[in-house]
């Protein structure tokens, strides 16, 4: 997989060449304009915005269980319908993390969608005020560090709290209230939701400034757990931890195997001994 970091007074036309350029092909072209125009040494440190410009891969099924209509996306899609997809009941993310949205156009309530697959809606959202999912698109991510700081009060004002390279199930726990009135994502991409244990509405925190509630979406200032959006890029397994399988039946069992060692005899009580 390969990435760019691009700021807005990069070239248009060099960006339009990555981005109209065939998948198999970006990744090249990606490598070509890093070594031209950005530092090895810049790459990290400066404040841009990162793109995953090869490996793009998400399909949506029409219905659960990855069944019926299906259609495959390498970048973002402002209305499925578009693309004759009416309705999505099971999505498979192949690689990078997205953001669907409830509305065309990337509006409404939001779905975070890292690695991994998605057989029914409650695998990707336990909210379920709306079964709509008109737009999606690749989340930015610009870091493989997070760090984050909420406040009580809009325009970063009020108590604050500092988050680094945590997930924090319920913001009461570590001492801070439910009210999140502005955020500033300083590294890494966030999710956070309404309600404690990752439950509720989420809400997608991409680098950059949030002044107000509004600014990531919400119609009230309540936030009561985050928790880090994951990258293949950097985390191979998204944030989905795979088991351990369990333990496979030898195919050539021994037919004589050895007996079991006899037990121990047990030792004598105290009031034994005493008579």
């Amino acid at each position: 997989m390969y990435c760019v970091l691009v700021d807005y007074s990069f070239s248009s036309a060099v960006w339009s060449l990555i981005l109209t350029a065939p998948i198999h092909c970006r990744g090249s072209i990606a490598e070509q304009v890093m070594q031209c125009y950005i530092p090895p040494n810049l790459l990290q440190q400066r404040n841009k915005l990162i793109y995953i410009l090869d490996g793009l891969r998400a399909s949506l099924f029409e219905f659960e269980n990855f069944r019926g209509k299906k259609v495959e996306l390498s970048a973002e899609c402002k209305d499925l319908i578009e693309k004759n997809l009416e309705k999505v009941g099971s999505i498979i993310v192949e690689s990078c993390p997205w953001v669907a949205f409830e509305q065309k156009g990337f509006l409404g309530e939001q779905f975070v969608l890292e690695k991994g697959e998605y057989p029914r809606w409650s695998t990707w959202t336990n909210s379920q005020s709306s079964y709509c999912l008109l737009s999606i698109r690749p989340l930015r991510v610009d870091s493989a560090d997070h760090k984050l700081h909420l406040f009580e009060n809009a325009s970063f004002a009020g108590r604050k709290m500092e988050i680094v390279d945590d997930d924090i199930p319920s913001l009461w726990v570590h001492g801070f209230q439910d009210r999140v009135a502005s955020a500033k994502a300083v590294n890494g991409t966030w999710v956070g939701y309404m309600y404690p244990g990752y439950r509720g509405r989420q809400f997608v925190f991409e680098h950059g400034e949030y002044k107000h509630w509004n600014d990531w979406g919400a119609t009230e200032p309540q936030l009561q757990s985050i928790r880090r959006v994951r990258d293949m890029q950097w985390h191979k397994r998204g944030c989905f931890t795979v088991p351990d399988p369990a333990p496979k039946p030898n195919p050539n069992p021994n037919p004589n195997p050895a007996p079991a060692p006899a037990p121990a005899p047990a030792a004598p009580s105290a009031t034994a001994a005493s008579s």
